[in-house]
């Protein structure tokens, strides 16, 4: 029995309720930078290639954990993205903004770094494993 992919796929993509924009920034290894007066870290702005911008799903992915990276400690958190099927390919450390949100407009303008992708015989949307990060003060070397 042959499945029709393309039928699920409309249902399934009508459901992206967000919309994001995927980049990839043309030194992926570029640390942020430290705001004194903020007191938060803010993403160094690059020049970067528009990889994906259009409708989305984002879906937390499990619980946080910490990680280091160049003596740096950080909280991170896993999400999953759903794309239309046919978008991408992304590599990772790409970086996706969420750029509207109605159900979780605490996502909006926050920044995910690009894990990696996924897919499956039967996949109807193109998966994204990306992940939020937050640099930890005090426990960064």
């Amino acid at each position: 029995m042959k499945i029709n992919l393309k039928s699920i796929r409309k249902v399934v993509e009508g459901l992206l309720a967000d919309t994001c924009t995927i980049v990839r920034p043309s030194d992926p290894t570029a640390e942020e930078l430290w705001d004194e007066a903020s007191g938060t870290y803010t993403q160094r702005f690059l020049p970067a290639e528009l990889i994906y911008s259009g409708p989305c799903l984002v879906a937390a992915g499990g619980g946080s954990f910490m990680s280091q990276k160049g003596g740096v400690s950080y909280q991170v958190m896993p999400y999953t993205l759903s794309l239309p099927e046919g978008s991408g390919p992304v590599h990772p450390e790409d970086l996706v903004s969420i750029t509207s949100s109605e159900s979780s407009p605490q996502l909006v303008d926050k920044t995910f770094y690009v894990d990696d992708d996924a897919g499956g015989t039967y996949s109807v949307t193109y998966i994204v494993h990306m992940h939020a990060r937050m640099k930890v003060p005090g426990l960064s070397g």
